[in-house]
């Protein structure tokens, strides 16, 4: 009985590797079985969700990055969720400079600082807030010059199971060039 015990304790701890000894062919031991039985399928469901979280977090990704709009995502507390591929390319951004960092520590321009700011302290939506960046753009030569794209960005509110604002996404839309000529189209097809 004492081994079950610190077995089922280390359990309670999450150490999910434990298993109830088995040595004798009793009732005790069957229960053992059960149990270990258990513990296996709750892995197995474990390791399920986790897998289907994953699989979500990849679509997620691929859809942000598909469609023709910057996509940021951060945390109520300031932390930066998600950057789409092309947002992160307009701010000269890596996924290791930004992912599950305070945004007030990341290279960001202060435009954008200004945008979260704003989100996280009113915590309600708001939409085509004009915010005018700067990127390093390379031409047809391989040469790097700055160019100034004009963007709307709108804010929206994820909420969680009481209502509570958990996270803010906001969406950037060019609007400085023709129609059909966004700059997240054109990174989202130069992908160097």
């Amino acid at each position: 009985i004492r081994s079950y015990l610190n077995a089922i304790r280390e359990l309670r701890d999450l150490r999910f590797e434990t298993r109830l000894p088995i040595k004798d062919k009793n009732e005790l031991s069957e229960l053992g079985e059960e149990i270990n039985a258990f513990i296996e399928a709750f892995m197995d469901f474990d390791e399920m969700k986790r897998k289907k979280i994953q699989f979500e977090k990849r679509k997620s990704q691929v859809l942000a990055d598909i469609i023709n709009l910057g996509v940021v995502t951060i945390s109520i507390e300031g932390e930066v969720l998600f950057l789409n591929a092309q947002m992160a390319k307009i701010l000269n951004l890596s996924t290791e400079s930004f992912q599950k960092k305070d945004f007030h520590f990341v290279r960001l321009p202060d435009e954008i600082k200004d945008l979260f700011e704003a989100a996280i302290e009113k915590k309600e939506k708001f939409d085509n807030r004009m915010v005018i960046l700067t990127y390093q753009k390379n031409d047809s030569n391989g040469e790097s010059h700055e160019e100034a794209v004009e963007l709307l960005v709108d804010a929206g509110m994820v909420r969680n199971y009481v209502g509570d604002v958990a996270n803010i996404i906001l969406t950037f839309e060019d609007i400085s060039g023709k129609p059909g000529e966004s700059i997240f189209q054109r990174i989202s097809f130069d992908r160097s």
